[in-house]
């Protein structure tokens, strides 16, 4: 469980569940628990890997994102869904325009019919 009774998000409030200096992790929804796991093994490999719960794309939390990437210097979305329209594009639409960083974005690839 990442969260306890106490649990109240604030709309276009990110949480920052874990801190970290080389990357920042910004997940949505389930995707949040896997971050998690993922940052552990990532420390294993010697990288300290923040994780931020995202969970209103709009209002986005800008300045959570400016912040944490400005510190890492490297961002990665990840995503239950399609990475179009979606939390990544978000993200990448504040960072292209205020804070150029690289970014990776996990979750559904977009497939033709």
């Amino acid at each position: 469980m990442i969260f306890d009774d106490t649990y109240d998000p604030t709309i276009g409030s990110a949480i920052t569940v874990r801190k970290g200096n080389d990357v920042s992790i910004i997940a949505t929804g389930v995707m949040v628990a896997r971050t998690l796991d993922a940052a552990h093994v990532l420390q294993e490999l010697g990288l300290d890997a923040e994780v931020i719960e995202m969970h209103t794309v709009k209002p986005l939390d800008e300045e959570a994102i400016k912040e944490s990437a400005s510190r890492t210097g490297s961002v990665v979305t990840v995503e239950e869904h399609s990475v179009i329209g979606g939390l990544c594009s978000s993200v990448a639409e504040i960072l292209c325009e205020e804070l150029p960083t690289p970014l990776i974005r996990v979750g559904v690839a977009d497939r033709l019919r």
